[in-house]
Parts: structure tokens; C-alpha cells; sequence
């Protein structure tokens, strides 16, 4: 049966062209008539009606309806100039006219960047259609402009258009600006079509919280607000596979309300709660904890401390593979709750984090002095979706940051390299770093970046040698690039004179230094070579300059470097 099948094809593929052409000849004699004749309407419509015919033999006028309008929508895309492609594609050909005209999904599209005098006009093509509709941040109007129509009330005109078909939403993307208190709260009203939802307001404060959608959205599965006060002991959390919350500064949820909204969310896998202010909570210690076993990826940012230690210690999430943890700076009265912070994250978080500091390909470890705040990333992973994050708060920060990587790395199954981050970590006694050289990083360290405004410290340590178990070894021995940041507190003097103490040691004065009396020979481990050295805003002479180059066997390189005599 396929075979014949295929043989008509065949047939018919073969033949089509032929009819073509025989179409063509008789429009070129009809046409040829038509000029000498001039008044003949009925030969002019004949004409017309051919054209059709054979337009509706060109190969991609043969196929379905239901996938030319799919090609169709595809190729107008979402975005404000899709009537404007719309009108296009129907003035191709009568055929492409007539379905462009009466395919309601593609006018279910719906973008505040269309002039509101358009709007009934699509509305009314769309039929019942569910809706996509995406109000921009921007107020200029690009397809149907009217010169009268102010762009701010064209927003409101658009809300006002749109919010009454609220039950035929599929998807939405809103913002409400404070004098369109009133629309915000239309949004009471069922939304059994609504799949995906992004709201945002501004300048409402002290309203009160909008019911949304009565809770009825059953097949809502992603949802954004920012901004935007609504009541939170809401069934409009049930189901949700991703939940993003940003900026809700008054009438926050409390922490059980977070973890009662996840929970009803039992297939929930992305969650963001961000620049937020919880409001208080009188069961903290008596909420318990739980899983959530399709959490994939967890971000807590801009959530007061004790509020993001008391979340950390209450999820339980097995699947997760993006964890990021960024809570504002705490009081100086807890600086000193590094380590119950630590063990909060690390309490049903450790596999998340062990797995992704095993697996990544680099380690960035930033430490900031003025802010007391070490950041553990991969950054690597992070733009693929997967991977750490995470901020800590202590002072000093030396000892923090000893305390921090003392808990992260021990359990590694694997020690990735690592990249360090010195910020303004300046004026630190020689004793405060002698951890290193027993630590978990020293062997793993192979990036270094300084910045620093101050006396800077971690430079000499980097270049001097510690006499230990037998030899004279240096800390970081698998340093391969080092960078000079911005305002290093260092001249090109001493830059050269240190980095020669590490690469091009005098043994004899090392041996005077380290050696004990009793040893007459003094052996010396020997650091990795530098492969890249950046300078930045660091004047060099060129005596300092041709030494380094010697020293390291390479070009220092970097912004605002500069070789020369003095």
C-alpha cells in the first residue's frame, strides 16, 4: 500500500509543474487580451481566479492548514512588530490572506507595544483563543502608532482591555504602576487557562493584598512576582513547578508562609526568594523540616540572616544541583554566627554543595575585608544553570575564611582548583596566614587576584618561605597566574624584589633564615612557574620591568601597565 502511495506522489510531484506551466500560458494570454481590450471585467476576474489556482498548486500552498499557520507563527515570533510581520504575510497571497485572517491563534498574541485603537480589532480575530499577553517595560508604541495617543495612557487603556478576558489568559507578563491600584486588583478573578504568570508593581505601599486570581489558577505552573502585595495563605501556590519572588518589602510572607507555599508545590523545582523583608515569625524553632524532592535549583538573596539561616535549615532538598545563598550583611551582633550559619547550609544542603565543588572546573573563593563577606562560587557552572553561590559573613576575615573552606573542602570527593580573591584584605599579621600552608587550598590554589588600597600583606607571605618538615617551602606552590588588581598598594619596585625572593631565591640567605643550626643543607621546594602575571594601574620602571621578565620568563601584561624610565 505505501508503495502506491508513493508512486502517486511520484505521479503527482511530476505532473504539478506541467499544470503549472499550463496555468502560466493561459494567464500570459488572458493578460495579452486583457490589454487590448481594457474594459472586459469579466475576462479581468477570470484572470483573478486563475492566478488563484495556480497559486494554490506552488508545494507550500499543498500543505495542511494547520502547518502553514504553524510556519506562520513561527516566523512572526512574539515580539511588538508581530501584526506588523502578520499584515506582511497576508498581502503574499490571497490563500495566506484568508487563513492569516481566520487563525485566532495567531492573534492571540498580545503586546502593549501595539496601538490600543488596534486592540478590538485583534481581540475580536483572536475569538476565544487563549491569550498571550506581555506588557513592556517601555512605553513607546511601534505598530499602529497614533501621534495623539499618549503613551501612558495607552498602558492603561491596554490593562484595562485585557484584564477582563482574564479567563481566557494562557499566559501573562504585567506591570502596574501606583495610580493602577484599581486594575491590580481586577486580578481577583479566576484564571483556569493561566500556565505561566510574571507580575510586577511599583509604588504600592500599604495596600491592601490582592486575593489573586481567588487562588483558582489550577494550572498555573510558573509564577513571578515582584512587587506586587498579595495575600500569601493563597491556594495560588498549589502546583507550581517554578516560584520567583523579588522585592517584597512590606507585607512580606513569614517564614512558615515560604515554607507552606513550597510545600503545597510538591513538584516545585526552581525557587527564588530575593530583596525581600519577611515578616516576623513566633514558631520559629518549632517548624520542622522539610523535603522537597523535585527541588532543583534554590536562591536566597537580600533575606535578613537569621530569615535565610532558619529557610537553610529547614529544606530538604536531595535533587538540588543550584544552590545560591546570598543574605544581607548581618548586625555585629552576629558576626560571630559564621559557624552556625555554615552548619545550617551544610545540614541537608551538603550534597548539592560537595557535588558541585567535586565535579567544577574552578573553585572561585573571594574574600572582602571592608564587608567581612567570603563568597564560595563556580561561576563556570553557574551560567549553565547548575553550581554554588554562596556568601558568608566574618570578622576578621582571615579567620573566617580558614572556618569557611575548613567545612566546604573536607568532605570534597575531589579538590578542584581554585581561584583566590583578595579584596582590601590588608594589614594581616604573617601569623594569621601560617594556616594555609596545612590547609585544604594550599595544594589547590591556582589563581590569585590582590586588590588592595592599603598596606598589602598577602604578597609578602606569597614570597616568603617557611622552613617545614625538612625544607624550605612556600605557600601556594601551585600558583600558575597571578593578578595585580586595580590600586595595588604596591610599586614595581617591590613587586619585582618579591616575586624574586619566590622564583629566583638567594639559598644562601634562605639557608641563613630557615636553616637550624644543626642542618648544613638546606633543601628548597620549588613553586610552579607563573604562566600569566596582570598588572594593573602599576608604574614599572624599565630596570623593575627587564627583571621581571628575566625573573618570570615572561611579559607581564595588563590595563593601564606601565614600563619605563624613571
Amino acid at each position: 500500500m505505501s508503495d502506491l502511495i508513493y508512486a502517486k506522489d511520484m505521479l503527482l510531484s511530476k505532473e504539478m509543474p506541467k499544470s503549472l506551466q499550463r496555468l502560466d500560458e493561459e494567464i500570459e494570454v488572458h493578460e495579452s487580451s486583457l490589454d487590448s481590450s481594457r474594459n472586459d471585467e469579466e475576462l479581468a476576474q477570470h484572470i483573478i481566479q486563475t492566478k488563484r489556482k495556480r497559486n494554490l498548486l506552488i508545494p507550500i500552498n499543498q500543505l495542511p492548514t494547520e502547518l502553514l499557520i504553524d510556519i506562520f507563527d513561527a516566523s512572526i515570533g512574539t515580539s511588538s512588530e508581530r501584526f506588523e510581520r502578520l499584515r506582511t504575510i497576508a498581502r503574499v497571497a490571497w490563500l495566506w490572506s484568508r487563513i492569516v485572517k481566520r487563525a485566532p491563534g495567531l492573534w492571540a498574541v498580545l503586546d502593549s507595544h501595539v496601538s490600543t485603537q488596534l486592540l478590538p480589532m485583534i481581540l475580536r480575530r483572536a475569538g476565544e483563543f487563549p491569550l498571550t499577553i506581555t506588557m513592556q517595560e517601555s512605553n513607546v508604541i511601534y505598530f499602529g502608532n497614533d501621534p495623539d495617543e499618549d503613551p501612558e495612557d495607552s498602558n492603561t487603556t491596554f490593562l484595562k482591555m485585557v484584564l477582563p478576558k482574564l479567563g481566557r489568559w494562557k499566559e501573562a507578563s504585567l506591570l502596574f504602576e501606583s495610580s493602577e491600584r484599581d486594575l491590580l486588583e481586577r486580578l481577583e478573578n479566576p484564571a483556569p487557562l493561566l500556565q505561566r504568570c510574571s507580575l510586577e508593581a511599583s509604588g504600592f505601599s500599604q495596600v491592601p493584598q490582592v486575593d489573586l486570581f481567588q487562588g483558582q489558577a489550577p494550572r498555573l505552573t510558573e509564577m513571578t512576582l515582584e512587587r506586587v502585595p498579595i495575600r500569601w495563605n493563597s491556594n495560588i501556590f498549589r502546583n507550581l513547578r517554578s516560584l520567583w519572588i523579588w522585592g517584597i518589602m512590606e507585607c512580606g510572607p513569614s517564614v512558615e508562609e515560604v515554607l507552606q507555599y513550597i510545600l503545597s508545590s510538591p513538584c516545585l523545582e526552581y525557587f527564588h526568594l530575593s530583596g525581600s523583608a519577611l515578616s516576623s515569625s513566633t514558631l520559629h524553632q518549632d517548624i520542622s523540616s522539610v523535603e522537597f524532592p523535585h527541588l532543583k535549583s534554590l536562591n536566597l538573596s537580600g533575606l535578613s540572616s537569621s530569615s535565610t539561616q532558619l529557610l537553610l535549615s529547614r529544606i530538604r532538598a536531595p535533587a538540588l544541583y543550584r544552590l545560591i545563598v546570598q543574605p544581607n550583611r548581618p548586625d555585629a551582633s552576629d558576626d560571630n554566627q559564621l559557624l552556625t550559619f555554615l552548619n545550617a547550609c551544610l545540614l541537608h544542603f551538603s550534597p548539592a554543595i560537595y557535588s558541585s565543588i567535586s565535579r567544577t572546573r574552578c573553585l572561585r573563593i573571594s574574600a572582602s575585608g571592608p564587608t567581612g563577606t567570603i563568597t564560595v562560587s563556580t561561576p563556570q557552572d553557574l551560567e549553565h544553570n547548575e553550581g554554588i553561590l554562596v556568601d558568608f559573613y566574618h570578622q576578621p576575615i582571615v579567620l573566617g575564611l580558614q572556618l569557611c573552606l575548613g567545612l566546604l573542602l573536607q568532605n570534597a570527593s575531589t579538590r578542584p582548583p581554585i581561584s583566590l580573591v583578595l579584596d582590601e584584605v590588608d594589614s594581616i599579621p604573617e601569623t594569621h596566614l601560617l594556616w594555609i600552608f596545612d590547609s585544604e587550598i594550599n595544594d589547590a590554589v591556582t589563581e590569585v587576584e590582590i586588590r588592595s588600597f592599603g598596606d598589602e600583606s598577602f604578597l609578602p607571605f606569597l614570597c616568603k618561605a617557611k622552613y617545614l618538615r625538612g625544607a624550605a617551602r612556600w605557600p601556594l606552590p601551585k600558583l600558575h597566574k597571578l593578578h595585580l588588581s586595580s590600586g595595588a598598594a604596591v610599586s614595581g619596585e617591590v613587586v619585582a624584589r618579591l616575586l624574586r625572593q619566590r622564583y629566583a631565591p638567594d639559598l644562601g640567605e634562605l639557608s641563613n633564615t630557615l636553616t637550624p643550626s644543626s642542618q648544613t643543607r638546606l633543601i628548597v621546594e620549588t613553586p610552579d612557574r607563573l604562566t600569566s602575571f596582570d598588572v594593573e594601574d602599576t608604574p614599572v620602571g624599565s630596570f623593575d620591568y627587564d627583571n621581571l621578565c628575566s625573573i618570570l620568563g615572561l611579559e607581564p601584561v595588563g590595563e593601564n601597565f606601565h614600563g619605563y624610565d624613571y
